[in-house]
């Protein structure tokens, strides 16, 4: 997932890329690579990683 998001949008930041390591419920991990594909930028994949922790 941290690959695509670079590819998309160049380097991610270090909280992410540790936010998004630290993930093991597998729906989740496919429900975010899903909005890595689908985000318009960075910012709204980041809004996404937030509202998955709520």
């Amino acid at each position: 997932m941290i690959d695509g998001l670079e590819i998309r949008f160049g380097q991610v930041p270090p909280p992410i890329v540790e936010a998004v390591s630290r993930l093991e419920d597998m729906d989740l991990l496919k429900n975010l690579h899903k909005q890595a594909i689908i985000a318009k930028n960075l910012d709204e994949f980041t809004q996404a990683l937030k509202e998955s922790h709520n």
